[in-house]
C-alpha cells in the first residue's frame, strides 16, 4: 500500500476538498492524490506540482491564514524539522481534518539517524520521536496511530479545537521504539487501518 493511497481512502471517506504537501520532491505523491485543490511546498520546483518554491517555515509563516482538510508532511526528516511542521500544520488543519507524515516507522537502524546533508536513496530520519511524543503525552488532544506501510504512514486527528504546542525528546532512541512500536507509535497493520476507518460505502 503507497503512502497516496492511505491518503486517498481518508480523503474519499471525508469528503476532503483541499491538500497541502510539504516536501514535494519530484511530486510522486501529489501526483497521485484524489483532491481537488492542492497545493505543493518545496525549496526546489522539481515539479510544476510546486506552487510554494520555499521552505516549510516561509510558507506557514507567509500564509498563516491558510487552512486545509489535509496535510501531509514530507519535508526535512530530522526530527526538529518534522516537530516544527507537525505544530505548524495543527494550527493549519481544518475541523475533521487529517495531518499525515511520512516515514514514521524507519524498520533499520541506518535509516533512522540523523542527517545533515542526505546521502543515501533510502532514508526515513528520526521523526518517529515526535510520534512518540504524539502518543505518550498528547493523546487527550491528538488521535494519532502509523499505519505500517512504505515506511510508516503516521496519522493526526485533533481532538480538540486548540492543542498544545508539541515538544519531543530528542534523545528518546530507536532501539526503545523498535522493541514495541504498537506501544510506542501505536502503529497498526493496514487492515485495523480499514477496520478503523471503514470507507463512507461500508
Amino acid at each position: 500500500m503507497e503512502r497516496f493511497q492511505v491518503i486517498n481512502h481518508m480523503a474519499a471517506r471525508m469528503g476532503y476538498k483541499t491538500y497541502l504537501e510539504i516536501g514535494v520532491e519530484l511530486g510522486l505523491t501529489i501526483k497521485n492524490v484524489n483532491i481537488q485543490n492542492r497545493d505543493g511546498v518545496d525549496p526546489h520546483k522539481l515539479c510544476e506540482e510546486v506552487n510554494y518554491q520555499m521552505t516549510s517555515d516561509e510558507f506557514f509563516e507567509r500564509y498563516p491564514e491558510k487552512r486545509y482538510d489535509c496535510i501531509f508532511i514530507d519535508g526535512h526528516h530530522n526530527s526538529e524539522f518534522v516537530c516544527r511542521d507537525v505544530n505548524n500544520a495543527l494550527k493549519s488543519i481544518n475541523e475533521n481534518g487529517v495531518v499525515f507524515m511520512h516515514d514514521c516507522f524507519p524498520n533499520q537502524p541506518h535509516l533512522a539517524v540523523k542527517m545533515i546533508a542526505r546521502t543515501t536513496p533510502e532514508w526515513c530520519g528520526d521523526g518517529f520521536k515526535v510520534v512518540r511524543s504524539i502518543v505518550s503525552n498528547y493523546s487527550d488532544s491528538i488521535m494519532s496511530c502509523v499505519v505500517n506501510t512504505d515506511y510508516g504512514v503516521g496519522m493526526l486527528l485533533k481532538l480538540k479545537k486548540d492543542v498544545p504546542k508539541i515538544e519531543y525528546n530528542d534523545l528518546y532512541r530507536w532501539e526503545d521504539m523498535i522493541r514495541n512500536p504498537e506501544e510506542q507509535i501505536n502503529l497498526i497493520s493496514i487492515e485495523k487501518f480499514y477496520r478503523k476507518f471503514p470507507s463512507k460505502d461500508d
